[in-house]
């Protein structure tokens, strides 16, 4: 009996998948948490230099006196309505008069102190580790390096999820994701936060992908479109639960631990709830465990199997590995519709992941607004968006979804510059959202469309391929998010998103 068949017959979208796909939302919601947790985590308070040698001094004026010095010691910007950032008079060192200043001239230095606002965050990386100014490109680093380690995981997990099983692999990186966002709170240094920020979420997404492939694989075929959606739309579950938390603790290592406490929970409990994969059991001939599940999930959902099962025809040899993945890649590069289908999805994944990313990590430098609520309502909007996308998705016009996805983006994105001219802020945020939510359904479906375009023989090696180039795109998403650091002015201040939009906008034509 071939394993397609056995599904089947244990039931296509029974009682136990539904468990399992309550699990999956669960467990695959942690790799959303723990990769957008650095919005608040790593957020940007309001914040300006301290004043030199007062070391009592704070963001928030004391005392009439306390305002008079600030304005002595740090200049000024009528334009943005703020103090510096980054720079203060040069003043005599030494003790202060509350009364008179000593002034020795209206040049101005870098300065090393800072004094920061309480008023968004409590407390945050940036304050701690003082990441401001010149330091601010760290935020860049620190998020390129997460991508960087999802990027890795992306390459080897399919290999190493096929030796040591789906189920295994997963509990391994989950406690390993449990270690690096625990030791996160005890980081003294950017060199030491970078390392636990590449274990955490390469190890979550690693995570992510054995347990979808793992109730991928107990899906039948007619169901796995709904199946596929059900544990990509976890991920957004996971968002929202990231903002929920966040509005409510603003300090932000209380807020790592609470963030931290689902993955202790799937840590101790999934070892025991969910089952290894039959369809890799079967690969490694260990028939009698396969059957026993399958028993399990006929009995659960009503149906019933033969006492012995030939298993041994549904068995296989993996695709996902290195020799397969070449010869897929070989196969689809023979031929040149296939390889402009490949070019034309690759560039769609990197835009993509860009765009979702790059606005996604930055939202809070990007967006004007509270950042709490702007996170809020483009996560909500998503779940709620998700059942219409995968409506569409099986009526089979996938190509126009994405394509018409991202041309709406692009266009919401690219349309900000108009309001950022001319002082609307309101209607910035509105289009920005707008833009992030029409690229996140694109984003969301282009899994799905990328493995329908590609011949079965060499699907895996071009979904790998394409992913890759989304990884190089959501890597290069953080520096073009600072780009406002480096262009000043209103211009500057709205070139992320014109650049998100207009890519958005080339990368949905190109997908008619």
């Amino acid at each position: 009996m071939e394993y397609e068949e056995m599904l089947a017959r244990v039931g296509k979208m029974g009682r136990y998948q539904v468990y399992l796909s309550v699990l999956c939302i669960v467990g695959c919601s942690n790799a959303g948490i723990h990769l957008f947790n650095v919005v608040f985590t790593m957020g940007m308070p309001q914040h300006r230099c301290a004043v030199p040698g007062l070391q009592n001094d704070t963001y928030r004026i004391q005392s009439e006196a306390h305002a008079r010095l600030v304005n002595a010691t740090i200049p000024f910007d009528p334009a943005k309505g703020s103090y510096s950032k980054c720079t203060h008079y040069k003043t005599e060192v030494g003790r202060f008069n509350w009364e008179t200043l000593n002034m020795t001239s209206l040049e101005t230095q870098s300065c090393s102190r800072w004094v920061y606002s309480t008023d968004m965050f409590a407390s945050s990386i940036v304050s701690e580790l003082n990441l401001v100014c010149d330091r601010q490109i760290f935020i860049s680093h620190a998020n390129m390096v997460g991508m960087a380690g999802v990027m890795l995981v992306s390459m080897v997990t399919g290999t190493l999820s096929d030796r040591w099983g789906r189920k295994n692999l997963y509990i391994l990186h989950n406690w390993i994701q449990l270690a690096a966002s625990v030791a996160v709170v005890f980081v003294k240094s950017e060199t030491s936060f970078l390392i636990l920020r590449f274990v955490e979420v390469g190890s979550g997404m690693a995570a992510f992908m054995c347990l979808f492939g793992l109730v991928t694989e107990l899906a039948a075929p007619s169901t796995r479109v709904v199946g596929s959606s059900v544990n990509l739309a976890s991920w957004n579950f996971g968002v929202l639960l990231v903002i929920l938390v966040a509005y409510f603790v603003r300090e932000w290592k209380t807020l790592q631990l609470i963030l931290t406490a689902p993955l202790l929970a799937t840590g101790l409990t999934f070892p025991i709830l969910i089952p290894e994969s039959p369809k890799w059991l079967i690969s490694r001939k260990r028939y009698s465990e396969a059957q026993a599940i399958l028993q399990t999930i006929a009995k659960v959902n009503g149906k019933s199997l033969p006492a012995e099962l030939d298993l041994a025809r549904g068995s296989h040899r993996s695709s996902d590995s290195p020799g397969g993945i070449i010869r897929g890649l070989v196969l689809l590069f023979n031929s040149r519709v296939l390889t402009f289908r490949l070019i034309i999805l690759a560039i769609s994944w990197t835009v993509n992941a860009m765009v979702y990313y790059g606005v996604g990590l930055n939202m809070g430098f990007i967006i004007p607004g509270d950042v709490y609520l702007n996170f809020f309502i483009t996560a909500l909007m998503m779940l709620m968006l998700f059942p219409l996308a995968v409506w569409i998705m099986l009526r089979g016009i996938r190509n126009k979804l994405i394509s018409f996805s991202m041309m709406l983006g692009g266009v919401s994105c690219l349309a900000t510059i108009f309001p950022t001219l001319y002082n609307v802020p309101w209607v910035t945020t509105l289009l920005s959202c707008l833009g992030k939510l029409f690229l996140n359904v694109s984003f969301a479906v282009i899994w799905l469309y990328t493995a329908e375009l590609l011949p079965t023989s060499a699907r895996l090696s071009g979904v790998g391929f394409c992913n890759f180039f989304g990884r190089i795109g959501s890597m290069v998403a953080p520096y073009i998010a600072m780009l406002p650091t480096v262009v000043d002015g209103k211009i500057g201040q709205a070139l992320p998103l014109i650049v998100f939009g207009a890519c958005g906008l080339v990368s949905g034509a190109l997908c008619l």
